[in-house]
């Protein structure tokens, strides 16, 4: 594991809100274990079974959404030696915001009356939602990667053992006639 560059973390200005580099990796990864498994998860599957369900995607919106305002509140975005950790975790909020937009769009397009367009509408979202996916898996697998950077011990956390599969019955169709 590599050393931490700094001995403390500023919580604040003064020497008094200060706490040990071990004791804020500590933290993070006691408040971010479930974002761990889930970039696990993640890291474990190959590109092509991806599939970022409302469910999935929803509890890495979730996580890294809680992770990021911790980070906040100990002044991550400032500090060198947290800095890209905190910024791999806002990326990984925001894409997977995207994703979960994308995925709504997709699972609830049989039922919206749309305009016909030029092209393929649902094709094009599908290809959306895989390059997400693999931007999703990519920032996930750097977080793993920057958590250890800076001292965070994953050794032993482990893929999620949740079931993130999304087996619903077919949503009721609200498609109106769109004469």
């Amino acid at each position: 594991m590599n050393e931490p560059m700094h001995a403390t973390f500023a919580i604040g200005e003064s020497d008094d809100e200060r706490i040990a580099d071990r004791t804020f990796c500590d933290l993070v990864l006691r408040r971010g274990h479930t974002l761990f498994a889930l970039a696990r998860t993640l890291q474990a599957m190959r590109l092509c079974e991806i599939r970022l369900t409302q469910p999935l995607i929803g509890r890495l919106l979730l996580e890294s959404g809680q992770m990021e305002m911790l980070l906040d509140e100990y002044g991550a975005r400032r500090n060198q030696h947290w800095s890209r950790f905190r910024a791999l975790t806002a990326s990984l909020k925001n894409f997977s915001r995207i994703g979960l937009a994308l995925a709504h769009v997709q699972r609830r397009l049989p039922t919206y009356c749309l305009l016909a367009v030029e092209g393929d509408f649902r094709l094009a979202t599908c290809e959306q939602l895989r390059l997400v996916s693999g931007a999703v898996t990519t920032v996930a697998s750097a977080l793993l990667d920057e958590g250890q950077a800076v001292g965070i011990d994953l050794s032993g956390v482990g893929p999620s053992p949740d079931d993130f599969d999304e087996r619903l019955p077919p949503p009721a169709s609200h498609a109106r006639s769109c004469r």
